[in-house]
């Protein structure tokens, strides 16, 4: 029952704890069924507006790359191959709103890992595996570093999904991620009178002006 108690202290204490070295069954992710369910209530209690609907598969396949982070960020004898087996595992559904904001329920704290991996060995398998993702998943990436360029067509037009990613770029600084319009418009939207407190975003309101 790993799994089970992976997910439950992440739910109470927003922490984790990895004793044993081996990938989640089946058999786990069944037995977690409730506290999948009690990560999508919390989600939604805390949206602004009215979230996609969760797909359970998609928030246990992005659990078990979670877990694989964490277990790797543990056992530092793990080879790139071992690490890569274990992180690139696709996602069984295409991109979309859904997909999105159903990895996102564990892929939110993929900032915190990377930061952690990161300081360890900026050269370490892990740390490219979970760029990787970032990429991929640039909902739950938002703050990390050298990301680049991402695609946020598959969620950005869903509402809920656009002030989260907002509100994330601007409680984390990332000005890498404000220069698709929506994005733009959202946080001169948000800032309102307040622009004075938002330095980072004042380019934002300078542009504007002077359109």
């Amino acid at each position: 029952m790993e799994m089970r108690a992976f997910l439950n202290e992440l739910l109470e204490r927003g922490t984790v704890h990895i004793e044993m070295r081996e990938a989640p069954k089946d058999s786990d992710f069944a037995a977690c069924q409730d506290l999948f369910e009690s990560l999508d209530e919390a989600a939604r209690l805390n949206s602004a507006f009215e979230p996609p609907k969760q797909i359970l598969c998609v928030s246990e396949w992005a659990a078990a790359r979670l877990y694989s982070a964490c277990l790797y960020l543990v056992h530092r004898d793990a080879d790139a191959q071992e690490v890569h087996k274990a992180m690139s595992v696709p996602c069984a559904e295409e991109q979309g709103t859904a997909a999105a904001y159903s990895a996102d329920l564990l892929l939110k704290y993929l900032p915190d890992v990377y930061s952690l991996a990161r300081g360890l060995a900026e050269e370490d398998p892990l740390v490219q595996e979970l760029m990787t993702l970032a990429r991929a998943w640039p909902l739950s990436s938002v703050g990390m570093d050298n990301v680049g360029e991402v695609d946020i067509s598959a969620f950005i037009e869903d509402r809920a999904l656009r002030q989260l990613y907002i509100d994330r770029i601007m409680e984390r600084g990332d000005v890498s991620r404000a220069d698709y319009p929506l994005v733009r418009d959202g946080i001169v939207r948000s800032v309102g009178l307040a622009r004075d407190l938002c330095p980072k975003f004042a380019h934002l309101f300078e542009e504007q002006t002077t359109t």
